[in-house]
């Protein structure tokens, strides 16, 4: 599957960041068929992401 629905994304893109003002992120597991969409979207946002 090239692409996904955008559905979804932002919202939860926008929960995870909330998530991180309370707890450090320091790694992403993006598990799936795909580009690697969910990390192409967080690791702007969080230094030294893997």
């Amino acid at each position: 599957m090239p692409t996904s629905s955008k559905y979804g994304k932002l919202y939860t893109a926008l929960m995870i960041n909330k998530l991180a003002e309370l707890v450090p992120i320091n790694s992403i597991l993006d598990v799936g068929v795909g580009e690697g969409t969910y990390f192409n979207i967080l690791s702007p946002y969080f230094e030294n992401i893997k």
